[in-house]
């Protein structure tokens, strides 16, 4: 995770709890800041060498101040106090599905449930609906979504982990050892939650590239070392396990730790049919031990006689059997986007003018956006008025007539 993101992250985690507490004002202001950090394009610390926190849009001294702490301590005293002056157990009931601030402040403070384990036990004891507004039918969906959360809560969602491995992909991809780098598992086949991370790499000098494995930054705990596998943890509780492999072998493995444990069954099945023998080294003739393919990944599947396929399909559905037909589906990629119908500019509370927003669009293929920009009813995001709205639709008239490759349409997000 960047810096940015992580102070992101602690500006939005005190933005919570003020919302809990009652504070919407400020809740939204921390939120706000959280927002305008995340769409920083420097480093925070550039920013703050500069001593130009204050000319981010939404941080005010204040939030300022608390960023620079966050800078300078690693943690938040803000956000530190913020916590202990809740309930217990009031943080850890709003991350279970359906159970927003009020209602956890409810169960803290009329049935003194104090965590998860005693809010599934009331729930099956029946005590919820003793609550006003509460009933059968809600206790039941608390019940249900505790044990949901429980299933998935050793688990991260793909959103959260994303810019986490591009972070680790820029970060491994610059020591000049690493000849290829790339995240595999569950991550690759892009899952809706994440377990961990296997990162795999192509080298000569596994040493090097574990030595700058286990500097990377967001380490808080390495649990194994070693010149081909390394395991650490991140600062969010992610771990993540390092593999470093030799380049004529790389493809082989890519291939073997990709795939669902069910694709990759299914596919040595059909290999030991066909003489086969495939492993995280190679696919190898089975009576002669002769190497057929390991270096590259697609080569593996066509010697197979099939077509590579995306990683997002290979979990034993079909595949298989369509890559051997030849009749495997084309997935949607970024290039087919045509458009996007909800863009914020420097009108109200994003950073960039119109015309950036324009250019990046046509610079990305897009036929068309839609520029929709908060309403005065949003006063912290400076929603716009509506002289400020009229003026935005005669620059996005003078913009669509200048920029014929984009079509821009008029919109609001519009508070009632």
């Amino acid at each position: 995770m960047s810096l940015n993101a992580e102070i992101a992250k602690t500006l939005y985690e005190i933005g919570e709890i003020l919302t809990i507490k009652g504070d919407r004002f400020r809740s939204r202001a921390y939120n706000m800041a959280a927002q305008r950090v995340t769409a920083l394009t420097v480093d925070i610390r550039i920013v703050a060498e500069r001593g130009e926190l204050e000319q981010i849009p939404g941080v005010g001294k204040s939030i300022a101040l608390t960023i620079a702490d966050i800078l300078e301590n690693r943690e938040s005293e803000v956000l530190n106090d913020l916590k202990e002056s809740l309930p217990p157990g009031v943080l850890r009931m709003i991350e279970i599905e359906g159970i927003g601030p009020k209602l956890a402040m409810r169960f803290s403070q009329e049935l003194n449930i104090t965590g998860i384990e005693e809010l599934e036990k009331a729930a099956k004891e029946q005590q919820l609906r003793e609550l006003k507004g509460f009933g059968a039918k809600k206790e039941e969906n608390i019940i249900k979504a505790i044990s949901e959360y429980k299933n998935r809560s050793a688990r991260f969602l793909l959103g959260e982990v994303l810019p986490i491995i591009q972070g680790i992909l820029t970060y491994m991809g610059g020591n000049e050892t690493v000849r290829r780098v790339e995240v595999a598992g569950s991550a690759r086949r892009r899952k809706e939650t994440v377990g961990d991370l296997d990162v795999l790499v192509s080298s000569n000098e596994p040493e090097k590239v574990t030595e700058h494995f286990v500097s990377m930054p967001p380490i808080i705990r390495i649990l194994g070392q070693g010149p081909t596998k390394s395991t650490v943890v991140l600062r969010n509780m992610l771990q993540v396990d390092l593999r470093v492999i030799p380049p004529e072998s790389y493809g082989a493995a890519l291939q073997y730790f990709t795939g669902s444990k069910e694709h990759n069954v299914k596919l040595r099945t059909i290999g030991v049919k066909a003489g086969l023998k495939l492993n995280e080294y190679g696919l190898y003739d089975r009576e002669t031990d002769e190497l057929i393919a390991a270096e590259d990944e697609g080569t593996i599947y066509e010697s197979m006689g099939m077509r590579w396929m995306p990683p997002e399909i290979r979990e034993n559905t079909g595949e298989i059997e369509a890559a051997l037909e030849d009749r495997l589906p084309e997935l949607v990629t970024f290039d087919q986007i045509k458009g996007d119908l909800h863009i914020h500019t420097d009108y109200s509370h994003a950073v960039d003018p119109l015309e950036h927003m324009v250019e990046k669009a046509v610079s990305m293929g897009h036929q068309y956006i839609a520029v929709t920009d908060h309403s005065k009813g949003l006063a912290i995001a400076k929603g716009l008025s509506e002289k400020r709205l009229a003026k935005l639709i005669k620059e996005i008239e003078t913009l669509d007539a200048e920029y014929p490759e984009v079509r821009i349409i008029k919109g609001t997000e519009c508070d009632i």
